[in-house]
């Protein structure tokens, strides 16, 4: 299986040693790569656009197949097509791109690698309920560093958007923004169509429960690729 968008390696780690499947993690950042390529060590979920945490920890047992790490841009992976039998995009890790087109060509690789029947596993945040629930401001203390954060929605780009301000003990203040275009899932549906896949399921938070548009944590997504 492909674990794309996998940051620090946390879900890879995880899936390698829990079901002992032969996973592959894709992505851009070389700092999280070099962090998932020592092994699993962040046991918290973080959410940083909601301001979401969960510390449950997990058990990682020892394994003999650990994941491998690939960096590349998810616009173009550089794996073979038909290859996989399962993909994962997880926790909102789409529609960073400011263009529909590309965000719809990532989910046109993902198909492109499966195999035909194969299946994705695509996890999003939920439109309504996050916007109800958006912690808009607060700040947070670490090592003398404070890091202040204002998230907001812009209904024009149709994304949400986190300005970020950290102010060391010494120094400059450094200012970034985080981005991400939200879907609704008639939008993702469609994408999804478009890429060549079929949605077998949605479910709307980490338990399963049915999907409801309006109450929902999350949009979670199973389609079948066929090709």
């Amino acid at each position: 299986m492909i674990d794309i968008a996998c940051g620090a390696g946390r879900h890879a780690w995880v899936m390698a040693s829990e079901f002992d499947w032969e996973v592959t993690g894709i992505d851009l950042s070389e700092t999280l790569l070099n962090r998932a390529s020592k092994g699993f060590q962040d046991n918290n979920i973080n959410d940083p656009a909601i301001g979401l945490n969960d510390s449950t920890p997990v058990k990682i047992r020892d394994i003999n197949n650990s994941p491998g790490f690939i960096r590349a841009d998810m616009r173009q992976l550089p794996v073979e097509s038909n290859l996989f039998g399962m993909a994962t995009n997880l926790f909102t890790s789409f529609g960073y791109f400011d263009s529909d087109d590309d965000n719809l060509c990532v989910l046109k690789e993902m198909a492109r690698v499966l195999i035909p029947g194969g299946m994705l596993i695509f996890d999003h945040m939920n439109l309504a309920w996050t916007l109800d629930n958006l912690v808009e401001e607060d700040t947070i203390y670490s090592e003398g560093i404070q890091v202040s954060q204002h998230r907001y929605f812009d209904k024009i780009s149709r994304r949400l958007k986190k300005d970020i301000s950290i102010k060391p003990v010494k120094g400059e203040t450094r200012k970034v923004q985080e981005s991400v275009r939200i879907y609704k899932f008639e939008e993702m549906e469609q994408l999804l169509t478009s890429a060549g896949f079929k949605t077998e399921l949605v479910v709307g938070d980490y338990t399963g429960a049915n999907y409801n548009p309006k109450t929902s944590k999350r949009m979670i997504i199973c389609a079948k690729v066929e090709h």
